[in-house]
């Protein structure tokens, strides 16, 4: 558990500190964005946003986390960090 952690707190951490700090939802931005095989439009229909709002949370993800999601590996670790973020109960665990 803890090398999980320390993977998805490496690819995402500065992303999952800012949801916490500003009560966003970047993390689920990503999980959602890469769920939608990096579909602007689908993503902003499943979190109901505008696909500009979904580019710009993912802007800001990339800056946060230094990872640029035009890359396939850093893709590659944004969906396995969320995976496990989420399989560990990660965020709801450090909103508490």
């Amino acid at each position: 558990r803890g090398e999980l952690v320390d993977f998805a707190r490496k690819v995402l951490g500065p992303v999952m500190d800012y949801d916490r700090d500003h009560h966003a939802d970047l993390v689920r931005t990503v999980e959602v964005y890469l769920s939608c095989d990096c579909n602007l439009q689908r993503a902003g229909e499943q979190l109901y946003v505008h696909p500009k709002t979904v580019r710009y949370r993912l802007d800001r993800v990339e800056e946060l986390a230094g990872i640029s999601l035009a890359c396939q590996r850093d893709r590659f670790d944004a969906q396995l960090a969320t995976t496990m973020i989420r399989a560990l109960s990660l965020v709801d665990e450090e909103r508490r």
